[in-house]
This record gives structure tokens, C-alpha cells and sequence, in this order.
């Protein structure tokens, strides 16, 4: 994932330099899209939101993004910049600064930063289920999996980085879900797949109340072959001339 303006510019760049080298020597069509695009579509079509036109897919690991698909459509937005949530400032602390390779949320609820919270209050804790981890490693290094066995274990210092997690993540679903009310919500990725039963029903509790209309909150289907599946249904709408798509099947135009 790249995590400036700047990076995605040159990414855009890149990606297109590429697709054109690979339709030249397969003398075939090629289309380039974004990873957690291709995730929302590939829950949108079948997966966790085949009932619903309008969706946002949150996809959670080693960055954070969203895919967003209105009316059966995927959102780019300017300069394809739709969805970078990675990028929402979740509290006024955060402001006055600068977020020149991850934004501002990503640095905050990523698997990467999770791991960094967690290594940092457990080294002070010599009672933390973490610190014991952490002085088994040969290497001093905490994994994120054993962060929610913590938590699950009911680990002080794990529970506070996963309600921290739930914390920011809750504020900017609020962003989220204020600005586009989508009917659904699926949250994807490593991070939501390992740690599923920590996350989303903190979320929703919290988010009730909070917005003005709730949405219904789930986790991805699809795990690792949304962005396949996804892929694929891309391929075929961006050539619907030859094949018409629709859900729960294709027919030849």
C-alpha cells in the first residue's frame, strides 16, 4: 500500500507503465485496480454484502483502507484517493502533524502498530502476559496473534491496546457512516479475521446511539479470495460488451 498523495501519484504511474508492457506481450486486455477495491467487490458480488447496492469494505492488516461501492458502483474519487481511511485523524491530538508515509489511522490501528503499542507497554510490565511473551522470543518480538491471545486471556495490557483499537476505529466508522449511511459495513483483512470476536461487537455497541442510522456491521466471508473473486468480476464488467454480469451469474450479451 502506498501511503501519500505523492506515492499514489507515482503508483498510478507505475501501474500503468505495467499494464501496457503486460497488453503489449499478451496481446490481451489488462486493467489495474486497488487491491481493497477489488476485496469490496469481491464481497459485493459473493460475499458478506451480495444484499446490498451500497457497501463499505474496511480492510484491516498491514495497512488500513476501504473500499467503497455506491449504487453497485465502486467510488474512486479524486485522483482514485476514495477510501483511504488510513488517513482519517481520529482526535484533535493528532492534528498539527505530519503523516508522510502512513496516515494518521494507520498508524494507530494497523497490525504493525498494534504490535508497537503493545511491545511498548508490555516492557514495562513485568506482570503482562506480553512481557513473558516478549522474554520468550529469541528475537524480542511480539506477534500480532499473540496480542489478542492476550487480550482473550484477559492480558491488562492487550485488553488496553485492543480498546484503544476499538476506540479509533469506532470514530472513524462514525466519519464514515455520516457522510455515506451505507445499509452495510464489512470489515476485512487479517487483523478483522484473527480478531473478529474482539472487535466487532465492541463496535457496535459503541456505535449505537452515535449515528444516525446504524448499519449492519459484519465480518468478510471471503478471507483471502475477495480480492480474487474480485478481480475477476472487474475483469469481466470492464469487457461487459462481450459478457453481461450480474449477480448469481453471466450470460452472454
Amino acid at each position: 500500500m502506498w501511503y501519500s498523495m505523492l506515492g499514489s501519484i507515482i503508483k498510478h504511474e507505475i501501474d500503468q507503465e505495467v499494464k501496457e508492457k503486460v497488453a503489449q506481450a499478451t496481446e490481451l486486455p489488462v486493467f489495474v485496480e486497488n487491491g481493497v477495491n477489488l476485496i469490496a467487490l469481491g464481497e459485493f458480488w459473493r460475499g458478506a454484502g451480495q444484499d446490498a447496492d451500497t457497501l463499505v469494505a474496511i480492510f484491516l492488516g498491514a495497512g488500513v483502507g476501504a473500499g467503497v461501492i455506491i449504487n453497485q458502483h465502486l467510488h474512486h474519487g479524486l485522483r482514485n484517493a476514495a477510501g483511504e481511511i488510513g488517513y482519517i485523524v481520529p482526535s484533535r491530538e493528532f492534528l498539527r502533524r505530519r503523516y508522510d508515509r502512513l496516515g494518521c489511522l494507520e498508524e494507530l490501528i494497523s497490525a504493525p502498530a498494534l504490535v508497537r503499542s503493545a511491545q511498548r507497554l508490555a516492557e514495562t510490565d513485568p506482570h503482562s502476559l506480553l512481557h513473558r511473551y516478549l522474554a520468550q522470543t529469541g528475537d524480542g518480538q511480539l506477534d500480532v496473534k499473540q496480542v489478542f491471545a492476550a487480550a482473550r486471556a484477559g492480558d491488562a495490557v492487550a485488553r488496553q491496546v485492543m480498546d484503544e483499537a476499538v476506540d479509533y476505529l469506532t470514530i472513524a466508522l462514525i466519519s464514515i457512516i455520516s457522510v455515506l449511511s451505507p445499509p452495510v459495513v464489512v470489515i476485512s483483512g487479517p487483523v478483522a479475521l484473527e480478531a473478529h470476536d474482539l472487535l466487532l461487537e465492541p463496535i457496535r455497541q459503541q456505535l449505537d446511539g452515535l449515528v444516525p442510522a446504524l448499519p449492519d456491521i459484519r465480518i468478510a466471508e471471503l478471507k483471502e479470495d475477495a480480492a480474487t473473486i474480485g478481480a475477476a468480476i472487474f475483469a469481466l464488467k470492464q469487457t461487459e460488451q462481450a459478457v453481461f454480469v450480474q449477480r448469481g451469474g453471466f450470460a452472454m450479451a
